[in-house]
């Protein structure tokens, strides 16, 4: 009875380990798959606008919408802890690609709200889309 009941607290306490340790990259994985939800937001934005099936300003409300989902990601992915180096590298790589997301994402809204270069943006999002995607593999190798 008495190793039974070792065994038990064994696992519950393994248990217990490995969940703590998922936690922060389910985090960092909601906070990066949020943005990439926002970066493919404002891309179809902006094929519909091309197809002219949108308006520019309707475009830059979904562009505007869209940071602040990034935003949101941000202050998600900010509040992971990372005790270990490598943790804290993962962490540091999610938050660059999200922060570059939402610069990107930005830039988009003020090049529908004055002109610019939309080819441009377009690029730019498909490579913070990504980035982003790199991340995500990243962590899904750990």
């Amino acid at each position: 009875m008495g190793r039974r009941l070792v065994a038990v607290a064994v696992a519950i306490l393994l248990a217990v380990v490995v969940s703590a340790c998922a936690a922060p990259n389910e985090d960092l994985s909601k906070a990066l798959e949020q943005t990439r939800a926002g970066v493919h937001t404002v891309q179809l934005a902006l094929d519909s606008m091309a197809r002219g099936q949108t308006t520019s300003a309707l475009a830059q409300v979904a562009a505007s919408d869209a940071a602040d989902e990034i935003a949101s990601a941000q202050r998600q992915a900010g509040q992971v802890t990372a005790p270990t180096a490598d943790e804290r590298a993962t962490r540091a790589r999610s938050l660059a690609a999200i922060n570059t997301s939402r610069t990107v994402v930005l830039d988009a809204a003020d090049v529908l709200a004055d002109g610019g270069d939309l080819q441009q943006i377009g690029r730019d999002l498909e490579r913070a889309d990504a980035d982003l995607a790199d991340a995500l593999n990243a962590l899904g190798s750990r």
